[in-house]
Parts: structure tokens; C-alpha cells; sequence
């Protein structure tokens, strides 16, 4: 398999993206590099480069496989080829079980030869793909999320917007009203198994 691979920004240098990514031929890959640069605002550093190491094989596999390939299947897809092919990388590279759920989501089942990165990639792929939309790189809605909840998402996101009335100056003596934390179970469209053991516990004792 041809490596992705990434290097940190040496000291010095004047652009803004702490790494730059790089394909399996050695080319920038922009969408991963500006997923750096975003991703550095909301996470440390560290994290950011153990995103990184967790999703390049994906996208080198993604380049290489010969299923995926003949299917012209690549990362900016639409969403169900998307999830189809982060489906055959769980269980192809990662060693993992998937099992579809009668909600529409799928969910993920360790076994002995499960890379411990699993839980490490699903987030940072969730991420890439949330940093995607914003940036208009990717069309679609965001594949790792359910359909449902990236739906209403991006509905209560878009409201939001329209709803928000003006700040009130500081003399007025008007408080704007806090908004409560929206309490929500997991959005992810690959939920892992120990995950779900505690979602169905809490549904039966209902």
C-alpha cells in the first residue's frame, strides 16, 4: 500500500497549516492539510497528528484497493458509497464485525483482531467530513452521522441562524436568555458495540 503521510510546519515558515499532508505521490492533499489547520483550532496538537495517523491508511487503502477502485469510489463520494466503503475498511483492515441496525445505523463489534485504533479513526473521520461540509469540500451531509440526526442538524443549525435576534446594548439591562445544552444520544452512523450495550440498557429501563 502506497503511505499517506504528513509533516509538521517547520519553525519559520509564514503559511498557516501546522501540517501538510501528503498523497502515496508525494502531492499535497488539501482537504486533509486545511483538516489539519481546522481541526488545530478545536484539539491540541498531539491529537490532531493521532487523527491523522488513525485516518491516512484509509485514505491510502481508499487509493489502492482494487474494489474500491474499479467502483471509482474515493473520499469525496456520495454518502451511502462512503459508508459502504468505511464498512469494508472496518471490517477488512481493522478486523471489526458490522452489523446493520433496524434504526438505519450500523453497529461496529470488536473481535480479538480489532486494531485499537478503532474508536481513534471514527471520530477523526466524522471530524474530517464535519470540517468538510462547513468548507464547502464536500456536498453532502456529513456520512458519519446518521441520516436522521444530520438532518435535523443542519435544520436547527440553519433556524438558529435565521431565529437569533440582535444582542441587546449592555445599559438596556436585558440579559439574553442562555441556550440549553441539547442532550441528544450518539449521532454516529457506526455506533461500537460497547457503545450500544448502554444505549439499549437505558432504553429497556424506561
Amino acid at each position: 500500500m502506497t503511505s499517506y503521510w504528513f509533516a509538521p510546519r517547520p519553525k519559520g515558515v509564514e503559511h498557516q497549516h501546522p501540517f501538510l499532508v501528503f498523497d502515496g505521490s508525494d502531492r499535497l492533499h488539501l482537504p486533509l492539510t486545511i483538516f489539519g489547520k481546522e481541526a488545530s483550532h478545536r484539539l491540541s496538537p498531539k491529537t490532531v497528528q493521532t487523527y491523522l495517523h488513525a485516518m491516512l491508511p484509509f485514505f491510502a487503502w481508499l487509493d489502492t484497493d482494487v474494489w474500491q477502485t474499479c467502483a471509482g469510489i474515493s473520499w469525496d463520494a456520495p454518502p451511502r458509497h462512503v459508508r459502504q466503503a468505511v464498512e469494508d475498511y472496518l471490517v477488512s483492515k481493522l478486523q471489526c464485525k458490522v452489523q446493520p441496525h433496524y434504526q438505519g445505523w450500523k453497529c461496529v463489534a470488536i473481535t480479538t483482531g480489532t486494531r485499537s485504533t478503532l474508536r481513534v479513526f471514527l471520530s477523526a473521520l466524522k471530524l474530517f467530513y464535519q470540517i468538510m461540509v462547513v468548507h464547502g469540500l464536500y456536498p453532502f451531509l456529513n456520512p458519519l452521522v446518521e441520516p436522521v440526526s444530520a438532518t435535523v442538524a443542519t435544520v436547527e443549525a440553519r433556524l438558529e441562524q435565521e431565529d437569533e435576534a440582535p444582542r441587546m446594548p449592555d445599559r438596556s439591562g436585558v440579559v439574553t436568555p442562555q441556550k440549553k445544552p441539547a442532550h441528544r444520544l450518539s449521532d454516529n452512523y457506526f455506533k461500537v458495540r460497547q457503545w450500544f450495550r448502554l444505549f439499549s440498557l437505558a432504553h429497556e429501563s424506561r
